[in-house]
C-alpha cells in the first residue's frame, strides 16, 4: 500500500475513534448533567467549557474533536508499533487488550490522582473513569479491525 494511501486510512481511522469517543462522552456527560448543572462546581469547569451556565458552545466541541485526532493518533501509532506482540486470536481482541492496557497504564493512574487535585465528587471522578475504560476498549477494538481491513 503506497504511503500516500496509508496516510488517508490512518487519518480516516483516527476521525472515527475520535467520533466514538465524542459519543460516548456525550453520553456520559448526559449521565452526569447534574453536576454540571451544580452551582457549587461552576468554579471547576473551564471556561472554554462552561463560559456561562449552560452547555458548552460549539468551539469545545471542535477543540475536543481535534484533541481527540491527536489522542487517538498516539493511541493508533502505538498500537501499530505493537501489535504483533499483543496476545490474541483476533485484530479486534488484540485492540481490546491494548485498550484495556492503555487504560491500566496511563488513565487509571491518571483518576486516582485526580481526586486528590480537584475538588469534585467521587461518583463523578468514578464514572469519568469508567467512560475512559469504555472508550479505550471501543477504541482499541476500531484500531485492531479497521486496521487489520486497511493493513500496514
Amino acid at each position: 500500500m503506497s504511503k500516500k494511501r496509508t496516510a488517508g486510512k490512518f487519518i480516516l481511522t483516527v476521525a472515527a475513534m475520535a467520533v466514538a469517543a465524542q459519543i460516548v462522552h456525550s453520553a456520559g456527560a448526559m449521565l452526569t448533567m447534574n453536576y454540571y448543572k451544580d452551582p457549587q462546581y461552576f468554579p471547576v469547569w473551564s471556561k472554554l467549557m462552561m463560559p456561562g451556565g449552560g452547555s458548552p458552545p460549539g468551539s469545545f466541541y471542535l477543540y475536543s474533536f481535534l484533541f481527540g485526532m491527536v489522542q487517538w493518533g498516539v493511541f493508533l501509532a502505538l498500537f501499530r508499533m505493537v501489535k504483533n506482540w499483543i496476545p490474541g486470536r483476533s485484530p479486534v481482541s488484540n485492540g481490546l487488550v491494548f485498550g484495556a492496557g492503555v487504560f491500566l497504564v496511563g488513565g487509571f493512574a491518571q483518576f486516582l490522582s485526580l481526586g486528590l487535585l480537584i475538588n469534585l465528587p467521587f461518583a463523578l471522578v468514578l464514572f469519568w473513569a469508567m467512560e475512559t475504560l469504555v472508550i479505550d476498549l471501543i477504541n482499541g477494538a476500531l484500531a485492531g479491525r479497521l486496521w487489520r481491513r486497511i493493513g500496514d
